[in-house]
């Protein structure tokens, strides 16, 4: 292990296996870079161009508040624009999700309605089935068929044998 000349960043150490020329030939590449790069000398101004220089800053800043707000404004009515747009089809959303929620209502109290008028269909037909059935029972030799309301003593023969 051997020791690095001092540079920026580097290492402090290199392991070197092998050669010592290939050692010589590091140190001598980053000696020329330190050369090459040398040290930044700072420029003197006078006053006229500092002034230049704050009057171009000051410039800078007013053009970029200028475009800043500029895109603001820009950007400000087209959010109004996009908002109105967002509003409507909102509202043309609420309109189609209403039509269809009454359309669904109308259907089922059509459903509804249609099943109610079966059913008191049925009950009719099943009713006056019943009453044919005793008013034909008291002529024949059939006995009338049992209501819930009639004791247990009118109906002497068992049901089944249709007497």
């Amino acid at each position: 292990m051997q020791a690095r000349p001092p540079s920026r960043g580097g290492l402090a150490f290199d392991l070197v296996f092998g050669e010592q020329q290939e050692l010589q030939d590091r140190v001598e590449r980053l000696k020329k870079r330190q050369k090459q790069k040398g040290p930044k000398i700072q420029k003197k101004h006078s006053k006229a161009q500092v002034q230049k220089k704050l009057i171009e800053a000051e410039l800078r800043r007013q053009q970029q508040t200028l475009e800043t707000i500029t895109k603001l404004s820009e950007t400000h009515t087209s959010v109004e624009e996009v908002g109105q747009r967002t509003n409507k089809m909102e509202e043309l959303r609420r309109a189609e999700m209403k039509k269809a929620q009454d359309g669904a209502m109308e259907k089922a109290m059509e459903a509804r309605k249609q099943h109610l008028e079966e059913m008191r269909d049925r009950i009719r037909a099943k009713n006056e089935k019943i009453r044919r059935a005793n008013t034909v029972g008291k002529f024949d030799s059939r006995p009338p068929t049992a209501d819930r309301y009639s004791s247990a003593s009118d109906n002497k023969l068992p049901g089944l044998l249709g007497f």
